[in-house]
């Protein structure tokens, strides 16, 4: 069995079809089935059975096909490895944050690579969760929430942000500042989607929770803080002492700070096969002295 074998079943098992798969693959058909034949033969079952119009998984072939993608993500992350040890034939770091991180943070952490890794070039991406990272679209990645529970990575704490609620002067002047948790129901409320709560139920300083019915809820932490500052209601939002020039401190009021709020985590995961390679070895250290700052 090799990794070709693997990755052509899963072409089967995602197309449907050998043909559709020689053609997604690329492969030519006859030799498609042939390796998809020597791998049945190795499997010692049948790992195919043939369908009017396509090609069906047998169970035996379901479980191969299942613990075949980690396998070959994991031997893909190996070769990037590798690539780490010869500078001139590094390849761009693909590096994941979460949706939101406020633009002049992104700058800064740019920056501080940068003054460390010259030869460094980027991939990045966004992601609203830390189960949507995927080990072959990403490298390096910090979010919000807890630490990814996942085998492939290598997790960990990067710092932990407030979460409360900030209105502009310009609104609460208009409708009037909240004194109790009820006078919530008479104002806009803007809520993000915390990769580890539900935006319909915003916590109290003693751990609990109670319901809102938000006017609007959305995954990017900067529009969300945008839309605050423009007057369109009461968001609820982590905050950073790096200040963004777009949405400044100045422009947005705490409301509620004694009664509403928690802490946020800020995670960072890894690829493990990555992480103890020099330049993300480096890396990883790099990002928590800039985290600490935040």
């Amino acid at each position: 069995m090799d990794l070709i074998e693997l990755r052509l079943l899963l072409a089967v098992a995602e197309t449907g079809s050998v043909a559709a798969a020689a053609k997604e693959t690329g492969y030519p058909r006859a030799t498609l089935q042939r390796r998809l034949d020597e791998l049945e033969t190795r499997a010692g079952v049948p790992l195919l059975q043939r369908r009017r119009g396509g090609t069906d998984l047998t169970p035996a072939g379901q479980r191969l096909a299942e613990k075949a993608g980690p396998v070959i993500d994991q031997a893909k992350a190996l070769l990037r490895s590798a690539a780490e040890f010869v500078p001139e034939g590094l390849p761009p770091l693909r590096l994941a944050v979460s949706a939101g991180v406020a633009p002049i943070i992104l700058v800064d952490g740019y920056s501080a690579f940068r003054r460390e890794f010259r030869d460094l070039r980027f991939e990045l991406s966004i992601i609203n969760a830390p189960s949507e990272l995927s080990v072959d679209r990403v490298d390096m990645a910090f979010y919000f929430g807890e630490m990814h529970d996942d085998p492939r990575w290598v997790s960990g704490p990067l710092t932990q942000l407030r979460e409360l609620l900030l209105a502009s002067p310009a609104y609460l002047e208009e409708r009037g500042k909240p004194t109790s948790l009820a006078d919530l129901a008479d104002h806009d409320l803007l809520s993000w989607v915390n990769p580890s709560a539900s935006p319909d139920a915003w916590p109290t300083i003693d751990g609990e929770t109670f319901a809102i019915k938000p006017n609007l809820v959305h995954t990017d932490v900067h529009v969300v803080r945008h839309l605050a500052a423009a007057g369109q209601g009461i968001a609820l939002v982590p905050e950073a002492d790096l200040a963004d020039p777009a949405v400044g401190s100045d422009k947005l009021e705490p409301v509620l700070s004694d009664l509403v709020g928690r802490v946020v985590p800020v995670s960072y995961s890894v690829l493990r096969t990555l992480s103890d390679t020099p330049r993300i070895a480096a890396l990883s250290k790099v990002m928590q002295a800039f985290a600490s700052r935040i």
